[in-house]
C-alpha cells in the first residue's frame, strides 16, 4: 500500500510545485513507482512542468479529467502514464474546471478524493499531490486523503500567522471535524531563505513556536511534527535567471543520478545554472525524501 504526501499552503508562490517535483524527482530516483496529481486548477504548473499542457486542460475530457474525482464516475478517472519522463511515473493533470466541479459537489464532498485514493492505492508506492493556494474543498480533500503534509513556509513577516491559520483553521479544523486519523506526520519546510541579513534569520528562529502550538491542537498533539532544512532564496540563481528553469520536470528526471545532476548544466538564452545551488537543493532534498520517502 502506498503512502500518500501532499505539499500544501493557503499561500501562493511558497515553492509548493517545487517542492512537489523534487519529492517526486526523489521517489523516482529511488525507483519508487509513483502517482503526481495535480489540484491547482489556476496556476496549473505542475502539469505545465510535466508538459501536459497539449491537453485541452479547460476542457479536459474523458479518461484523464480529474474533474471525475468529484463524480459517481470516479472510477472511470485513469492517470496518464508519463514513460516519456519516467518509466515509474503516472500522473492526474488538472483542469480549470476542477474547483467550480468540487464547489457544485455535495454529500461527502471533503472525502471525494480520499475514496478515489483508496481504490487505486495498491498500485504505486507513493502519491504525491500539489494543491491550490486557497480553495478549501481541494485542500480538505487533500489533507483527509494524506499520510503526509509538506508544508513550505517563506520566513516573511505575515509566515507567522499564516501558519497559525494553516495548522489550526485548515488541517486541525478538518481532521477534528472528520474525527480522522490521518494524516499523521506534518513537516515545515522553510522556503526561500536568503542568508543575507537578519530578517530571515529572525524570523526562523520564530518557527520553533510551533511544535508548541501543535501540542495544543487536539487532532495534532499526537502527530509527528519536524521543521525540515531550509530552501535557500531563489535570488542566488538571479545571474543565472534560471530559477524556473531547474525546477522543469524533466530538467530534473532526465538526470539518471544524483550524481549526474550535480553535474548537470542546463544552458538556456546563453547562460549556465548555478552548479552550487543545484547541488545545494539535491543535498535538502535528498533528506527530505530519507524523511517522508519511507
Amino acid at each position: 500500500m502506498s503512502k500518500v504526501i501532499t505539499v500544501i499552503n493557503g499561500k501562493g508562490g511558497v515553492a509548493k510545485t517545487t517542492t512537489a517535483k523534487f519529492i517526486i524527482w526523489e521517489a523516482l530516483n529511488r525507483n519508487k513507482k509513483v502517482l503526481a496529481i495535480d489540484l491547482d486548477g489556476s496556476q496549473r504548473n505542475l502539469t505545465l512542468g510535466f508538459d501536459c499542457d497539449y491537453y485541452e486542460l479547460d476542457d479536459l475530457t474523458g479518461e484523464h479529467n480529474p474533474c471525475l474525482l468529484f463524480s459517481r464516475s470516479s472510477s472511470l478517472l485513469k492517470p496518464l502514464h508519463l514513460s516519456n519522463i519516467h518509466k515509474n511515473l503516472y500522473f492526474i493533470p488538472t483542469s480549470a474546471s476542477l474547483e467550480s466541479t468540487a464547489n457544485a459537489t455535495n454529500a461527502g464532498r471533503d472525502l471525494k478524493l480520499n475514496a478515489y485514493i483508496q481504490s487505486i492505492k495498491d498500485q504505486y508506492d507513493f502519491i504525491i499531490i500539489d494543491t491550490n493556494p486557497g480553495i478549501e474543498i481541494l485542500q480538505n480533500n487533500a489533507i483527509l486523503a494524506s499520510d503526509t503534509l509538506i508544508i513550505p513556509t517563506e520566513p516573511e513577516g505575515n509566515a507567522i500567522d499564516g501558519m497559525l491559520d494553516m495548522l489550526k483553521n485548515r488541517i486541525n479544523y478538518i481532521i477534528e471535524t472528520y474525527s480522522w486519523n490521518n494524516p499523521n506526520e506534518i513537516f515545515v519546510l522553510p522556503s526561500k531563505v536568503s542568508k543575507v541579513g537578519t530578517t530571515h534569520k529572525t524570523i526562523l528562529s520564530e518557527f520553533n513556536f510551533f511544535y508548541d502550538v501543535v501540542q495544543n491542537l487536539p487532532a495534532l498533539k499526537n502527530k509527528h511534527f519536524e521543521i525540515l532544512p531550509n530552501i535557500p532564496a531563489r535570488e542566488s540563481l538571479k545571474q543565472a535567471d534560471l530559477y524556473e528553469g531547474i525546477y522543469f520536470a524533466q530538467d530534473l528526471f532526465l538526470s539518471k543520478s544524483h550524481k549526474e545532476m550535480k553535474m548537470y548544466k542546463l544552458d538556456k538564452e546563453a547562460k549556465t545554472v548555478n552548479i552550487n545551488y543545484a547541488d545545494s537543493l539535491l543535498t535538502i532534498f535528498e533528506y527530505v525524501g530519507n524523511k517522508i520517502l519511507k
